[in-house]
C-alpha cells in the first residue's frame, strides 16, 4: 500500500529554514520543456529554499546543471561548474562533470550523491496526494511548507505538470480522476477481486522483459496498456488508474543495472498493486523484498512465475504482501536507503556550489565538430565501432 511509503517521503521533504537566500545563476539543460519541467522537479524545490534562482546561459552561470543524456557543444564550451543528474542506465563521466547525482550506488567523496529516479517520481505522487478528495493523508504542516516555497501554486487552484507518461492536472478531484484507485485506497473495494496483471511499456527493445511477459501471459492473460503488447486498442490515458484495476503489475526496467531503480516500481506501489520487478539486482536495498516480487531472487523465470501463481491463488498470501511496508526498517524505523532526504540533497548541492575547485579537465575536450568528443563510455564505443566498420567497408571495396 502507498500510504506508509508516502508518510516516510513526506517527512523526508523537511528543509531547514534559510537565514537569507543567496542569488544563484543556473545554466540548465533539462529534459522535456527545460526550465518549466525543471521547476516541477524536487531539485528546484530544494534549491529555491535557500537560493533566489535565475536562469541564464552557460557562460554567465554559477552552475551548469544537465539532466539525463544530452550530447552537444554546450557542455564542452562551458568552463563553469558542471553537474549531471543521471536518471537513465548510463554512467556519469567525472572527467566531464565536477559533481553528479544518479542511481549508481557508489562513493566518490563530496562529488556524488545517489538520488535514484524513483525518489524524484515520489515528488509527483506527493503533490497528487494533496489534491481534493484524496484518500491519502499528509500532515498539514508539511503541506504548508510546500506551498510556502511554491508561491505560484495554491491549494485552491488546479495546475498542470509533465509526468513521465504525460501531462497531469494537480489539485483536481482525486476520486474523479482515479475512481478505482480511490476505492482501493479508501478500503471500499476488494483488491483480490481484480483482473490478473497489467503491463505498460513503450520500448520494444527490452528482450528480458518481453520474454518474461510471454511466459507469464501463458499462465493468465495480461492487460497491456502501452505501445508494447497492447490489448486494449491503444495506449492508456491514465496509467495509474489502469494499473489499479489489476492485482499485479509487470514493471521490469528496460535494462539491467546495479542501483538502477526507476519510477516503474513506484507506479505500482501508488496504484495499490504488487510489483513484479526486474532490473536492479540490488533493489532490495531500496525496497522491502517482502513487499514485491523480485525476479532476481529466483533461479529462473519459471520459478518466479510459480511464486506469482501461488500469490494469485492464495488470497491471504497476496494480501500479506500487498499490505507490507514498501521500505526497509533501520533501527526499527522505515527509511529510504542511505537516509535520502531533501535536506541531504540540499547539503550536497550547497557543498558543490561552495566548492572553489573545478575538477573537470576542460582542456581535454576542445570545441570540435566531430561528435566523438561529445560521447563517453558505452556510447563512445558504439560510435567508434561504427567508424571502424565504415572504414573497413571502404577498404574492402
Amino acid at each position: 500500500m502507498f500510504q506508509p511509503l508516502l508518510d516516510v517521503f513526506a517527512q523526508s521533504t523537511h528543509l531547514p529554514q534559510a537565514p537569507q537566500k543567496k542569488p544563484l545563476k543556473l545554466g540548465l539543460k533539462w529534459y522535456g520543456d527545460g526550465v518549466e519541467d525543471f521547476k516541477s522537479c524536487c531539485f528546484y524545490h530544494v534549491l529555491s529554499s535557500h537560493y533566489d534562482i535565475s536562469f541564464t546561459d552557460k557562460n554567465t552561470c554559477d552552475l551548469f546543471l544537465r539532466g539525463f543524456l544530452f550530447h552537444d557543444k554546450d557542455l564542452i564550451e562551458c568552463a563553469k561548474l558542471r553537474m549531471m543528474f543521471m536518471g537513465e542506465n548510463a554512467r556519469i563521466d567525472f572527467n566531464l562533470y565536477d559533481f553528479g547525482m544518479g542511481f549508481d550506488d557508489l562513493s566518490f567523496h563530496d562529488r556524488y550523491l545517489r538520488v535514484p529516479l524513483y525518489y524524484l517520481s515520489l515528488w509527483m505522487f506527493f503533490k497528487l496526494a494533496m489534491g481534493p478528495n484524496s484518500p491519502f493523508q499528509i500532515d498539514e504542516s508539511i503541506q504548508r511548507a510546500f506551498y510556502a516555497l511554491s508561491p505560484d501554486k495554491s491549494p485552491d487552484h488546479p495546475y498542470s505538470e509533465n509526468a513521465h507518461h504525460g501531462t497531469i492536472t494537480l489539485n483536481t478531484s482525486f476520486s474523479d480522476n482515479y475512481p478505482h484507485l480511490h476505492a482501493l485506497a479508501s478500503d471500499q473495494s476488494d483488491p483480490t477481486k481484480r483482473a490478473f496483471a497489467s503491463f505498460v511499456a513503450s520500448n520494444p527493445k527490452a528482450p528480458v522483459r518481453n520474454a518474461f511477459y510471454q511466459l507469464l501471459n501463458a499462465y493468465r492473460p495480461i492487460g497491456g496498456g502501452g505501445g508494447v503488447f497492447n490489448t486494449i486498442g491503444g495506449p492508456v490515458a491514465n496509467k495509474w488508474e489502469f494499473l489499479s484495476q489489476y492485482k499485479f503489475n509487470l514493471c521490469f526496467e528496460n535494462s539491467r543495472g546495479y542501483g538502477y531503480t526507476t519510477e516503474k516500481i513506484i507506479d505500482a506501489y501508488f496504484a495499490h498493486t504488487i510489483p513484479i520487478y526486474w532490473g536492479n539486482p540490488a533493489v532490495a536495498k531500496d525496497f522491502n523484498p517482502k513487499s514485491f516480487v523480485n525476479v532476481h531472487d529466483f533461479k529462473d523465470f519459471d520459478e518466479a512465475i510459480d511464486f506469482i501463481v501461488y500469490l494469485d491463488t492464495h488470497p491471504n498470501a497476496y494480501l500479506e504482501m500487498l499490505h507490507t511496508h514498501p521500505l526497509n526498517s533501520i533501527e526499527g524505523q522505515p527509511r529510504f536507503y542511505q537516509d535520502l532526504s531533501f535536506e541531504k540533497i540540499l547539503g550536497f548541492l550547497q557543498k558543490a556550489l561552495d566548492c572553489q575547485e573545478i575538477y573537470h579537465e576542460h582542456s581535454l575536450y576542445p570545441a570540435h565538430d566531430d561528435p566523438m568528443f561529445l560521447y563517453s563510455g558505452k556510447q563512445l564505443c558504439k560510435f567508434l565501432a561504427k567508424k571502424i566498420l565504415k572504414r573497413l567497408g571502404k577498404l574492402s571495396s
